[in-house]
């Protein structure tokens, strides 16, 4: 790596054989610095001028060299510092014009208004511009319908086509089909005879009126379906309403059903558990002596007269003698 040092005069950076002279500058140090051979120069000649003696020269290098001691491609010292100076200084004018001011002087140099230099359209535009009239369009349209049959009457790619299909079909009925629905289809319908579409595109255009035709017929069925969703949901809430209805009816029923049964027990007495137990025992046991009691009926009697006292009437025997009552 190539190591650079300083001039301690100048301040610029040079390799150390290109820094051989040391020389004394006050301002800076009271011993001798290493200056370049450009500033070693100066000082010798400025000393010579003011009548000093010379430094010592503490370098081996002589002082005098036919080679470019500060590098090729590079400017002298000497050059270094006007080119650092000027460097500085800025080439771009204090008084800079407008652009008002350039317009006016190039309308002056043209002997024009400045607001045709302004507008620069307007110098290759007419002053006044003729409205089309009707004929004019008639006209315009006419030129364009002939140029547009002369086109399509001597256009190669048409004709290759049509030979194509000549010679593919070979008088069959398919490409008669095909001008038919054009000719009944309203989207070609409309289109002038002076200009005939391609096959491909007319087979685009029926695409087109499919899909059409597909939507129009699923919004018929969506207001279809959306008129019969109307009425379900009418005849669900009347279905709703009757069915709230009878369950009213039922509700009132059964209360003055169980409005009577409360009535009807309120009238008796007032049962316990044991009272319900002997009703139950009394129950099972004339079930059980309804097929005998003819046989035990005399033998029963007076052993029933002698061995327990007369019985209150139970629950049931209460019961069936009302419904006998009424």
């Amino acid at each position: 790596m190539l190591v650079q040092e300083g001039c301690s005069n100048c301040g610029f950076s040079f390799c150390r054989k290109c820094l051989p002279h040391r020389a004394l500058l006050p301002q800076y140090a009271n011993k001798p610095v290493t200056v370049c051979n450009g500033c070693y120069e100066k000082l010798n000649i400025t000393r010579i001028k003011i009548g000093a003696d010379p430094p010592a020269q503490h370098s081996n290098v002589p002082s005098s060299s036919s080679k470019n001691w500060w590098g090729e491609g590079l400017p002298p010292p000497s050059l270094r510092q006007t080119i650092v100076t000027n460097c500085g200084r800025s080439d771009v004018p204090k008084n800079v014009l407008t652009l008002s001011e350039i317009e006016q002087r190039l309308a002056d140099l043209r002997g024009c208004d400045v607001e045709l230099i302004r507008r620069i359209s307007q110098m290759f535009e007419p002053a006044e511009k003729p409205r089309p009239s009707g004929a004019t369009v008639k006209d315009l349209m006419k030129e364009a319908q002939e140029l547009a049959e002369i086109e399509e009457m001597y256009d190669p790619d048409k004709e290759i086509e049509v030979r194509f299909k000549r010679i593919k079909y070979d008088g069959s009925e398919k490409p008669t089909e095909h001008t038919d629905d054009a000719g009944t289809n309203p989207r070609m319908s409309t289109v002038s005879s002076a200009t005939n579409f391609s096959e491909a595109t007319a087979k685009e255009l029926m695409d087109i009126n499919k899909l059409h035709t597909r939507i129009r017929w699923s919004m018929f069925c969506k207001t279809i379906i959306s008129s019969s969703l109307t009425t379900i949901n009418i005849s669900a809430r009347q279905k709703s309403l009757e069915l709230e209805k009878i369950n009213n009816e039922i509700g009132l029923f059964w209360d003055k059903q169980l409005d009577k049964v409360e009535l009807s027990d309120s009238d008796g007495e007032e049962l316990d558990d044991e009272t319900v137990k002997k009703i139950i025992l009394e129950a099972e046991q004339s079930v059980a002596d309804v097929p005998d009691e003819a046989l035990t009926k005399k033998n029963v009697e007076p052993a029933s007269a002698v061995a327990s006292p007369q019985k209150k009437p139970g629950l049931f025997s209460k019961i069936f003698r009302r419904d006998g009552k009424s």
